[in-house]
């Protein structure tokens, strides 16, 4: 016995042999490791911190993935971006700063401009 719990013990014609508890649980994505007795597997943080990123650790890689939000609201009318976790959708300027034409902005086609 090395009084090792993370170790199974064992002699065979007057030699010991201490090999270590299997901790492994063939996840990439775990942190893997033995502690007085106790087989841990705790999950890789992924936290970038940032609030318009979906985070995720990839199973295959064992790689962080960061992924933007997307704010799209499928109009070509609206700046749309992610702040602080938030979409927000501000209408563009389609001022083309002509007195004589009258400037809108259509859904799918963006900035029009008529006289």
């Amino acid at each position: 016995d090395d009084y090792n719990e993370c170790t199974e013990d064992e002699c065979i014609d007057d030699k010991c042999f201490n090999e270590p508890i299997p901790v492994s649980d063939y996840d990439l994505c775990t942190i893997d490791y033995c502690s007085e007795g106790e087989v841990y597997n705790v999950p890789v943080e992924c936290d970038d911190y940032d609030e318009c990123t979906v985070d995720s650790c990839d199973t295959e890689t064992g790689d962080c993935v960061y992924e933007n939000i997307d704010c799209d609201d499928g109009t070509v009318c609206t700046d749309d971006k992610c702040v602080e976790g938030l979409c927000e959708h501000s209408r563009i300027d389609c001022d083309d700063y002509d007195e004589c034409t009258i400037d809108t902005c259509h859904c799918e086609s963006g900035c029009q401009y008529s006289t």
